[in-house]
This record gives structure tokens, sequence and C-alpha cells, in this order.
């Protein structure tokens, strides 16, 4: 019995990986593996000019060891099918970036101010560039706590990197006017390491 329930766990975390392979236009294969599972779905607002300019609707898929950004398709792209044709709905994302869990240096928590709620931001290194990337957002969904989200995304990130203490991740607050105004100043000597 066991087994079957085991299988149909995994079968599951499969089916929810294929759901968003067809729901992000140009989502790489491989994101299809069967160690990843899917953690978390958020619906967010890009506050910077990475990873897409400033406002954009952007989802964020964790994964076990990665996270999927994608941005809210400007027009839906549709292809000429046989009314017959029982098919999928067109993609409604277009993706944007896999990241390695393992290139997020720091989880930043932006102090609530009365101009900005349930905003964060990630300090990441990719391999392609010289310098730290910062990538912030803000949560648009009020179904997940911005806490619950930050402690759950800095759990994976330790885990994924295999740090001893990945059991009392927490996120860094540094707050929003001199978060923008002084960023590498700030970052580099206020904030500390979540993990």
């Amino acid at each position: 019995m066991t087994h079957i329930n085991e299988d149909k766990r995994k079968t599951e975390a499969q089916k929810q990986i294929f759901d968003v392979v067809y729901e992000v236009d140009g989502c790489p294969a491989n994101l299809l593996s069967s160690h990843r599972s899917l953690i978390q779905r958020v619906e967010t607002v890009s506050l910077g000019e990475h990873p897409c300019d400033r406002g954009e609707q952007v989802t964020l898929f964790l994964f076990n060891d990665c996270l999927e950004i994608a941005r809210k398709r400007h027009k839906v792209i549709g292809t000429f099918r046989s009314p017959h044709d029982r098919t999928r709905p067109p993609a409604s994302l277009k993706h944007i970036h896999l990241m390695p869990l393992s290139q997020i240096k720091k989880v930043l928590d932006i102090r609530e101010t009365e101009d900005c709620h349930n905003a964060f931001a990630l300090l990441v290194r990719p391999p392609t560039e010289q310098a730290n990337v910062l990538l912030s957002f803000q949560m648009t969904s009020e179904e997940l706590p911005k806490e619950s989200w930050l402690k759950m995304l800095c759990r994976h990130v330790a885990n994924t990197i295999c740090k001893a203490d990945a059991g009392i991740p927490s996120p860094s607050l540094v707050s929003l006017p001199s978060f923008f105004e002084r960023r590498s100043h700030t970052l580099s000597r206020s904030t500390t390491h979540l993990i």
C-alpha cells in the first residue's frame, strides 16, 4: 500500500511540473526531472529593472532546487487548429529565467511601509555576470504571508547548498529608501547572510 501511495505522490508531483511547462511559453525542457518537485507558486510585480521591467507581473515557481521566473504574456499567440481538437489553452506566461537556487546569495525582506507592502529582494550571482544582480519583487497575492514565503525560500536555498544551519533560516531585513538609494553600499555593509 505504501508503494502505491508513493507512486501516486510522484505522479502528482510530475503532473504539477508538466502543468508549469504547459503554462510557461519557452520553459526549458531541463525543468522536467524526476528528482524535482514544485514547492510553491507566488504572484508578484517586479520592482526593479531585473528580471524584467518595473511594474510587470511576474510569477515565481519555487522548486526544490531551482526558481522559474516567468512574466505575464503581453499577447497570447493563437494557432490555427481544428475546432474538434481538444488542446490546452495557449500559455499565459513567458519564460524569463530558470535559476538554480545555488545562485541566490541573499534573501532580503524589505521593511513594510505605508507605500510598500509585501516586498522582498533576491541578491543573485549568475555565472555569466561579474557582479551580483538584485531582483526585487512585491507579492500581489494575500494567500501566502510574506514571512512564510521567505522562510520557505531560505530553507530550500540552504538545502540546495547543503548548509548546516538550514533549520533556522531567516531573511535579512532592509528598509526600502536606503535599499534603493545606496543599493550596493547597503547590501555589502548592513545585511547579513541568511545562511
